[in-house]
């Protein structure tokens, strides 16, 4: 009897510690935005030539009311080819982010040859997390530098 009483408390004991390391794991990975990681759409306007004109960003389950880091990729054919544009935005009381610009802003680095923006995304501050979309280059540059 007593060697089955050891292997119970034994087991409990060690079932007690997989539960707790079950819960701090659980804690680690959460996260304080509603309902997961960011959802974002992009609508890029593009001009008869091909050029983007302008950036409409869409995005939801971000931090209530907290800031939001809006990041544009343009990718060129220069020495310094990638380039980005980063601007911070506060979202709304239920999480949702309405970003637009036109005309889209040209980095005011140089080096990058002609390139056109590819990509955008949006990183909630207070979590970490973000959501991006890629944007499709048109038949002409979007900057030159």
């Amino acid at each position: 009897m007593i060697g089955s009483t050891k292997q119970r408390s034994r087991l409990t004991k060690a079932l007690r510690a997989s539960a707790v390391a079950l819960l701090v794991l659980a804690a680690g990975c959460s996260t304080s935005s509603i309902g997961g990681d960011p959802d974002i759409s992009a609508d890029a306007d593009r001009g008869a030539g091909g050029t983007l004109e302008g950036l409409k960003v869409k995005g939801s389950k971000f931090t209530p009311n907290g800031e939001v880091v809006i990041t544009t990729l343009l990718v060129g054919d220069g020495p310094n080819a990638s380039q980005y544009v980063e601007e911070t935005i506060q979202a709304d009381a239920d999480g949702k982010i309405n970003f637009e610009r036109r005309p889209m802003p040209c980095p005011t680095a140089t080096g990058y040859g002609s390139g056109s923006w590819t990509w955008v995304s949006a990183r909630d501050t207070a979590t970490g997390i973000s959501g991006g979309e890629p944007l499709t280059p048109g038949s002409a540059p979007d900057c030159t530098g």
